[in-house]
């Protein structure tokens, strides 16, 4: 039998074209008619024989591009210092907090639309509204809270001691010594609530002085309630 044209460049001796255990076509044999039949376009193409033996187009590669990275630099806001700057063969990029004025805070505009924050002076408008309430009911002293300034900003606020003591419950305000400057004590002419002078302690009033009908004042035993 003559020689036939080798396209597929496997010697005939390497693998038998009928599987012997089978009877049937080889698997290696089957692979390379599939991958034949699927090179040639799947019958919808006219491949030549040259086409077959030169085998698939190359596919293209993928190119990369290299470079060398000579300096790299970096910036930060004007909060920030930085050193080591530009890095041009090795080391270290650092950034630390710029020196501050004393008293200041790190913080958006203090009015106004919003705005990249700053180091600025605290504001009132910084300091968000305290709520209060009206103590009528605590029955022990308490230390009043003075300031040192009638007006403008507020630097310090000072507390009373034992010398200067305010009941809520009674509205009772025991000083060691009441001074009035203007050389005159003021009380009411009627006595409108119900109290008792405790036992330790007197009672003056500059009369005359009436008492409300269903109020009661109360001297305890050693005490005494003079109207002058």
């Amino acid at each position: 039998m003559p020689d036939q044209l080798n396209i597929t460049n496997i010697p005939s001796s390497r693998v038998d074209f009928i599987d012997k255990r089978t009877g049937m076509i080889s698997r290696e044999w089957y692979r390379f008619f599939l991958n034949l039949f699927n090179l040639a376009g799947g019958g919808g193409n006219q491949t030549s024989l040259d086409d077959l033996q030169i085998g698939p187009p190359p596919q293209p590669t993928t190119s990369t591009s290299t470079g060398t990275v000579t300096s790299v630099a970096l910036a930060l806001p004007s909060i920030m210092e930085v050193s080591g700057s530009p890095v041009t063969t090795s080391g270290t990029l650092t950034g630390t907090l710029t020196t501050q004025a004393v008293n200041v805070i790190f913080a958006g505009p203090s009015s106004g639309a919003a705005a990249v924050p700053t180091f600025r002076a605290l504001t009132t408008a910084d300091i968000p509204a305290l709520g209060i309430s009206n103590d009528t009911t605590t029955a022990t002293n308490l230390f009043p809270l003075f300031s040192t300034a009638t007006s403008g900003a507020l630097t310090s606020v000072n507390t009373g001691n034992a010398n200067l003591l305010y009941k809520p419950s009674t509205g009772e305000l025991t000083a060691s010594a009441h001074v009035s400057s203007n050389g005159i004590q003021i009380n009411a002419t009627t006595v409108a609530t119900s109290y008792t002078i405790a036992t330790g302690n007197n009672g003056l009033s500059a009369g005359p002085v009436s008492v409300n009908s269903g109020i009661t004042v109360t001297v305890s035993t050693g005490s005494t309630w003079v109207v002058v």
